[in-house]
């Protein structure tokens, strides 16, 4: 059997981000029944390859021929059911010139119809010489489900680089105000870093180190946070030593120093998620310091799509299941995620903290 395009890539970590979102992509599937013991076998690989990332969104819907696949692919799109649909069928030469006319006026129809809609349909007509041609291009239904999943997040993009830019113009609008960053080895502090890099020098920016102590602190965050130090070359670093876990103990000893070094805003990775019931991404947490939240309004899946195509170092707990980290005394995997897959696979933005007790 002749070889194809293997779907998924070895470094799937700078992959699997790009179909990553706020919600799985509802994903339409429109196949024929023309030569269905084909069809069946090309849309079970289909199927296979989006659940094996999570998707069962998946809406499918069966015409009689590849010639109606078009208006199936539009109806499907005018009644809003998905983000994005597959069409699948399958032609095989036969003595006359059908299967080219069928073949050229399908590809061009979808294309409009695509093109109208401002939405991606996948094209997954196979046309095929011989029968045994189509059973080798079985394992394309594995691409087509790649190519959906990856065309279903060009929105979601769009939207991430408006948060992107909002919450670079809120840091830029800090910078003479004698900021200081707080860090704790966290995702979303890494996120902070990043975004400060992009419109400043940050190795010499001050930066809190928060320390809870070896008996409270996970030691692949301390690893996490000697990389990043490396990563940003930082130099102006404040350790600070947390006698406790508690929020009070943090806030105070951060007041002190903030008052000692004349600091005015303090910049910090709290997002909606842990916010306490607060609604805005600025307030005066420690009396005469404002504190910045530049990423407040990102969602999970926001955080590691940037984090991992902007290459940006981060804690190794991430690979194994924990989605948000907190102490060695009040965190654990999140069971929400099968076999302690990375943190990233998460789809339900709302169980992001379901490791945290």
């Amino acid at each position: 059997m002749q070889h194809y395009f293997k779907a998924e890539p070895q470094d799937y970590e700078s992959f699997v981000p790009l179909f990553i979102g706020q919600k799985s992509p509802r994903i339409g599937i429109a196949r024929t029944m023309w030569n269905s013991t084909i069809v069946d076998e090309i849309v079970n690989e289909c199927i296979k390859k989006l659940n094996h990332y999570d998707h069962s969104n998946i809406h499918v819907v069966t015409v009689a021929g590849s010639y109606e696949l078009p208006y199936v692919c539009q109806k499907i799109f005018i009644e809003g059911n998905c983000d994005v649909v597959i069409a699948i069928g399958c032609l095989i030469q036969g003595e006359t010139a059908h299967m080219d006319i069928v073949a050229n006026s399908v590809a061009t129809s979808l294309q409009q119809i695509s093109l109208q809609c401002g939405k991606a349909i996948i094209f997954g007509v196979t046309t095929c010489a011989t029968v045994q041609q189509a059973i080798e291009r079985i394992p394309l239904g594995q691409s087509y489900a790649m190519t959906a999943l990856v065309a279903s997040t060009t929105q979601e993009q769009q939207y991430l680089q408006t948060k992107i830019q909002n919450s670079l113009q809120i840091m830029k609008g800090c910078l003479d105000k004698r900021p200081v960053i707080c860090f704790n080895g966290g995702k979303d502090c890494s996120v902070l870093l990043q975004l400060l890099s992009m419109i400043t020098d940050i190795r010499d920016f001050p930066v809190l180190f928060l320390d809870a102590g070896p008996d409270e602190e996970f030691e692949e965050v301390r690893d996490a946070i000697h990389r990043i130090t490396d990563h940003y070359e930082l130099k102006n670093l404040h350790r600070v030593s947390l006698p406790s876990t508690s929020q009070e103990d943090l806030k105070s000893i951060v007041k002190t120093i903030c008052s000692e070094h004349k600091y005015q805003t303090i910049f910090m990775g709290r997002r909606s998620i842990d916010s306490e019931g607060k609604t805005t991404a600025v307030s005066n947490w420690t009396g005469s310091v404002q504190q910045i939240d530049p990423i407040f309004n990102w969602s999970h899946s926001q955080v590691w799509h940037f984090i991992l195509r902007k290459k940006i170092p981060y804690c190794s707990l991430y690979k194994n299941g924990y989605t948000s980290l907190g102490y060695r005394t009040n965190t654990k995997p999140n069971p929400h995620l099968m076999d302690s897959k990375p943190a990233w696979y998460l789809t339900d933005d709302r169980l992001e903290r379901a490791g945290r007790f």
